[in-house]
């Protein structure tokens, strides 16, 4: 063989392969921008909360154990759910924690302590207190400086009216539907 030869045959088969690679790369780009879309990743937590089912309206899983995270398109609700029993939806974002379920901001300094104080009325610091405890209550190794794992067996438990977050925090532990646990 030639060196002119074995040029000639590299040519050509770089010109047939050519058309291949560019038709890949442009259906590759096509269906990542049509099935994905901008996927982004967030984090539940209360200390990285593994094991809670999310919802949106394009995919769902459970968030990851070690680190809490879930996957959302931009601009989608995400619904959190421990078994069956909605805990909130708020909209996709980068950190998620039972403030954001319950719509409050972190109450810190002197807010904090009133309403902790306030058993009169459900507050939402309440209800923030009672997903939080929930959470916290359930994770596998009672370690919350490695993060929250809800067992799947545990989180199965739970049905869409086990807990009514917005009940007396002082009944939530004679909550009929809470005994069976």
């Amino acid at each position: 063989m030639t060196l002119k030869s074995f040029r000639r045959q590299k040519l050509t088969a770089f010109a047939l392969t050519l058309p291949l690679l560019l038709t890949a790369c442009f259906e590759s780009k096509s269906d990542n921008s049509s099935s994905s879309g901008d996927v982004k990743q967030g984090q539940f937590i209360e200390s990285a909360v593994g094991g809670l089912r999310y919802v949106t309206p394009s995919r769902e899983g459970i968030t990851a154990i070690d680190k809490g995270t879930f996957e959302y398109l931009e601009g989608e609700s995400v619904s959190f759910y421990l078994g069956e029993l909605l805990l909130g939806q708020v909209e996709g974002k980068n950190i998620v924690s039972p403030f954001d379920l319950v719509g409050i901001e972190p109450l810190t300094g002197d807010a904090l302590y009133p309403a902790l104080l306030n058993t009169e009325q459900l507050t939402p610091m309440q209800k923030v207190l009672g997903i939080a405890t929930l959470l916290q209550t359930l994770d596998r190794d009672n370690n919350l400086e490695n993060g929250i794992d809800i067992p799947t067996h545990i989180s199965a438990m739970f049905t869409e009216n086990s807990l009514d977050f917005t009940a007396d925090i002082k009944n939530l532990k004679h909550s009929q539907n809470l005994s069976s646990y």
